[in-house]
């Protein structure tokens, strides 16, 4: 694989991730829904079709695996400054 359609492939990968991740309020409505035009785009531009489907899916993993962490992190800082804050009051 060229290097520059290697670089197109992460940049496709990271945008779509971060569209997943922006909350809905802050989204722009002019942009659309950005994977399914990546798999539109992939499953007509990219030759091997194993890779034409495995784009979107791995755009959506990745987006899925870090809005779960972030969901951990803060649901775990909730809890702990909860926590904190009610005992201090007492």
């Amino acid at each position: 694989m060229n290097r520059s359609v290697a670089l197109v492939f992460a940049l496709l990968i990271a945008i779509c991730t971060l569209y997943r991740i922006v909350p809905y309020e802050m989204r722009p409505e002019w942009l659309g829904a950005p994977q399914l035009a990546m798999a539109i785009f992939a499953g007509s531009i990219i030759k091997d079709r194993k890779l034409a489907f495995l784009l979107p899916l791995g755009s959506m993993l990745i987006s899925d695996v870090i809005m779960q962490l972030l969901h951990s992190v803060i649901l775990l800082f909730t809890l702990v400054f909860t926590k904190v804050s009610s005992s201090t009051m007492y």
